[in-house]
């Protein structure tokens, strides 16, 4: 578990800076509330991927979307009043059992990523997988978010032009491709872009708040105003709200977030995250790795959200969970495939090292790998 922590550090260090953004808020105990929080989302991710076997981490996750999927539909068919969104304008969106529309929106992205792998390696039941994820999907549209629906509809295609490259998932491919086409003509309603996601050229009042955030940042460029900004009554969030013209919840942004609550050095921080991320998916995505494309699409899918939705920083911290599962997937994916490979003299890593006489671990199990044909076994005396 320490070592896998170790591995994700630049979580970590993002956890780190957080809690340092103590020193200078106007109101040190909730950074220390809501930091605190934020390292407990970003370790528990950390300890279920070193605690399960990939197949059974999918089939656990999709035991957990089906739940959520049958409360959303439970709340809306039967509580209204909490399952339909109060957002004017959106009456009639769902918000099923999330506080948000967006953030029910932001659930059934991801979930319908972790389903379909689970249908696909048969994780799970094939027939309970399946209807989990037209269940997500049906939230997905319900929702009317966006941002969700967009970043969902990237991945998905993503995923099955890779799976195009083997002949046994083309089946998969064709199926996933036919719901693709389905999602979209539900969510359309004309030719262009803003109209087809039933948004106005200022992104649903996005823009107002973009400007807003960003007139206060200019005054605190470098550190922000710290961890919780949001969660703090202070003079800075009044004049957002006075601005903008009602209650701002966040900037709707995660870099104008990550901006106005850890200044330039969290933005660094943030990016430098993302673009660590990235360089895991690529080195795993070189080695042909199997477990590869689901993190690196939950990866993609929250970078996407980033720029409408805030993915990083409170309150959007959930988001934070998927990226410290797909960031440490990655890195002990990388660990038992052989990417630790000792360093020659010439400075170069061996060809190979690191795999031969390696562990793989199955259902939980770690077992020594095979001896080629023909090897010498050596027994100690």
């Amino acid at each position: 578990m320490m070592q896998a922590a170790l591995k994700s550090w630049p979580l970590l260090l993002f956890c780190a800076y957080a809690f340092v953004s103590v020193t200078w808020s106007a109101e040190p105990s909730t950074v220390i509330n809501r930091c605190a929080r934020l390292t407990i989302i970003v370790v528990y991710p950390i300890y279920l991927v070193q605690r399960f076997a990939y197949d059974e981490l999918l089939k656990l996750l999709t035991r957990a979307f089906a739940i959520a999927a049958v409360s959303s539909y439970v709340a809306v068919a039967f509580f209204p009043a909490y399952g339909l969104s109060l957002l004017n304008g959106y009456t009639d969106a769902w918000r099923g059992a999330s506080s948000h529309k967006n953030f029910l929106g932001a659930t059934a992205a991801l979930g319908s990523l972790v389903v379909f792998e689970s249908f696909r390696r048969r994780a799970s039941n094939r027939l309970f997988a399946a209807v989990t994820f037209l269940a997500l999907l049906g939230l997905l549209v319900n929702a009317r978010s966006a941002t969700g629906a967009i970043s969902a509809l990237i991945c998905l295609v993503i995923a099955a032009i890779s799976l195009l490259r083997s002949p046994s998932d083309k089946v998969l491919v064709t199926l996933l491709l036919l719901t693709v086409g389905l999602v979209l003509a539900l969510v359309q309603q004309s030719t262009d872009l803003l109209s087809l996601v039933g948004r106005s050229s200022d992104l649903t009042g996005r823009t107002p708040i973009w400007q807003a955030v960003w007139y206060i940042i200019q005054r605190r460029p470098i550190l922000g105003y710290g961890y919780g900004f949001w969660n703090i009554k202070s003079s800075e969030t009044q004049i957002i709200d006075g601005l903008v013209g009602t209650s701002v919840p966040h900037s709707h942004n995660n870099w104008l977030d990550v901006w106005i609550q850890l200044g330039v050095v969290g933005v660094a921080l943030a990016a430098f995250l993302f673009l660590r991320a990235g360089r895991l998916s690529l080195r795993a995505m070189k080695l042909g790795s199997a477990t590869t494309m689901l993190p690196s699409l939950l990866i993609l899918n929250i970078f996407i959200r980033g720029f409408s939705e805030t993915v990083l920083t409170d309150p959007g911290t959930a988001s934070m969970f998927w990226l410290a599962l797909s960031f440490t997937m990655l890195t002990d994916e990388l660990s038992r495939v052989g990417q630790t490979e000792p360093v020659t003299a010439s400075g170069r890593r061996a060809v190979g090292a690191g795999r031969q006489g390696g562990v793989r671990r199955a259902a939980g199990v770690m077992r020594p790998e095979a001896h080629p044909p023909g090897a010498s076994v050596s027994k100690g005396s």
